[in-house]
């Protein structure tokens, strides 16, 4: 997941850069949280959804959509926009910059609300209805939400939210630059990956999480990260990253073997060309509802409601997993090989594990300072 170092801004009708998928937030008591491998055999499908223009009519109202850039923007355009300018003659603009920076923002237009919808990391969106942030969503407006799985609708966020998809974080691997198969978090600390790793940077929700599972792996647990500290302090990263692009060069000059990865941005390198792989350990991969809610107060607020119900919907679900890799919380949506085979869905989610948003809500500003202070300088980048 990557830093907070994407600026925001509202966009209509271009194509944005790829920019950071999550980030730091800053402020008293409040921070970030937060398969199967494909083989050799499974070819990353091309997207299939074509972006054609939507015609609506003069003075239609139109809504902003807070959201991650790059390939997350592009996929709700492709996926989303149409499907809902369409039916709804409202036009959307896309607010795009990394989750912690538009978490800020919608913190800070608290009185003022300028977003309509709210879409982020779990822990983002845990944190946004502790703020008071977010409406109750409108079963009678979203009545796709009687038709997600129930993990999709996780106690924390209460009425205020509902998972559009779901990610998984766990290791990418360049093919045929290991001695022998990773299989577990543990390889992390094998010394061939000594200055071949590419690992999250302490600002990440991601790099918390796995603090928790170094702590556990060497003795301690969630309360006792002390092990964790110790442990990653021993690794010797070449690269700390937010985001896949940080260390694609040294991909390609073979400089980096292995990296802390979301199995989503995986598949894009492999579309993109790169010889990688992407492994679920054995201690299971660090899972992670993307969600959506409606800003309390934003403009426009049923049209707000119905582009979520947008979001839920089969087709558009459908749509989604093939433009962006995103699987889909709606239980009628039934991928077709080669994408069900590829991505965190159907059983493979019993390969996943999640975390306590509370816990990290609660700890994260102290852990990422320990991290920067006490690991970070013994990794001599």
């Amino acid at each position: 997941m990557a830093g907070g170092k994407a600026a925001n801004n509202v966009v209509k009708g271009r194509r944005a850069t790829r920019r950071e998928f999550l980030g730091t937030v800053t402020g008293a008591g409040l921070a970030t949280g937060i398969f199967r491998r494909p083989t050799s055999v499974l070819a990353v499908p091309k997207p299939t959804v074509a972006l054609a223009p939507t015609v609506v009519s003069p003075g239609a109202k139109q809504i902003v959509v807070s959201v991650w850039g790059g390939v997350s923007e592009e996929g709700m355009r492709k996926a989303v926009s149409p499907a809902f300018e369409k039916k709804y003659n409202a036009t959307v603009a896309y607010d795009i910059g990394s989750g912690a920076a538009r978490f800020n923002k919608i913190h800070a237009q608290a009185t003022n609300p300028q977003v309509t919808v709210f879409l982020n990391s779990d822990i983002l969106i845990y944190a946004a209805t502790t703020n008071d942030l977010l409406a109750p969503l409108n079963p009678t407006i979203i009545p796709n939400l009687k038709s997600v799985y129930e993990w999709a609708r996780p106690k924390e966020f209460g009425s205020h939210a509902v998972g559009f998809t779901v990610i998984a974080a766990g290791l990418t691997v360049a093919k045929n630059k290991v001695k022998e198969p990773v299989t577990s978090w543990k390889d992390l600390w094998r010394d061939e990956f000594k200055g071949k790793l590419a690992f999250y940077s302490p600002s990440t929700t991601t790099a918390m999480e796995l603090l928790i599972i170094a702590s556990e792996l060497h003795g301690g647990s969630q309360n006792n990260i002390e092990p964790g500290l110790k442990a990653l302090a021993e690794l010797r990263p070449i690269k700390l990253v937010t985001f896949w692009t940080d260390y694609a060069s040294l991909l390609k000059s073979g400089e980096v073997a292995i990296a802390t990865e979301l199995d989503y941005y995986t598949l894009f390198m492999q579309r993109e060309g790169y010889d990688v792989l992407f492994v679920t350990p054995r201690e299971k991969a660090i899972g992670q509802v993307s969600a959506a809610g409606v800003v309390k107060g934003g403009p426009n607020q049923e049209l707000g409601q119905a582009y979520v119900d947008t979001l839920l919907d089969p087709t558009v679900q459908n749509g989604l997993a093939r433009e962006a890799f995103n699987p889909p919380t709606n239980k009628l949506v039934k991928l077709d090989h080669p994408l069900s085979e590829l991505m965190m869905y159907g059983s493979r989610l019993e390969k996943a594990r999640w975390f306590d948003l509370k816990a990290i809500v609660k700890n994260r500003d102290q852990w990422t300072e320990r991290l920067n202070t006490e690991v970070v300088p013994k990794w001599r980048l």
